[in-house]
């Protein structure tokens, strides 16, 4: 049996949801589909924007809780499924994509990747981090003061990049 996968990229508009078991969570999370084309002038345009549901389950899901935020830009690559349903009489359809991949569009801005160990039992903590609606995260691009120390390049960033990193821009 074949299913047809597809790849989108789109900015997400609401916040995340979460849903499921604990033995199986699931994320949840709209995402706005814009396309871009030029007019006749050469000057660039917004097309209509294509509003899709996005569900993820398991250890995607507890990721992308703790990665993507509102207006992020990303890219997922998932199938498509559609939910046949009836309100006062009149026959309905949702689409959805489940996902197998979510990742930000780095066409718009940087990311920096850190590998999870197993999830935490409690679900409060994970590799010391807070819950992601308390935790702050640092401006990269905010501007050192005389009292930050500097850690591969990012006040505040004790071993958060790969020695490798430092040592090839340094070259």
């Amino acid at each position: 049996m074949s299913s047809v996968t597809t790849t989108l990229t789109g900015n997400v508009v609401n916040d995340l949801a979460t849903f499921g078991s604990a033995e199986n969570p699931g994320t949840r999370f709209r995402v706005a589909v814009n396309s871009r084309r030029k007019d006749r002038t050469g000057a660039w345009v917004d097309g209509n924007a294509y509003f899709v549901d996005v569900k993820c389950w398991g250890r995607l899901a507890d990721n992308v809780k703790w990665s993507v935020r509102r207006g992020d830009p990303v890219i997922i690559a998932g199938r498509p499924e559609t939910t046949d349903y009836t309100v006062d009489g009149q026959r309905r359809q949702s689409h959805e994509i489940i996902a197998s991949f979510i990742g930000h569009d780095l066409t718009f801005g940087t990311s920096q990747f850190r590998k999870t160990s197993k999830p935490a039992q409690d679900g409060h903590e994970r590799n010391g981090l807070q819950e992601p609606s308390a935790a702050a995260a640092p401006d990269p691009y905010a501007v050192p003061s005389e009292t930050d120390e500097l850690v591969g390049g990012v006040p505040g960033d004790a071993g958060d990049l790969d020695p490798r990193f430092d040592d090839a821009m340094a070259r």
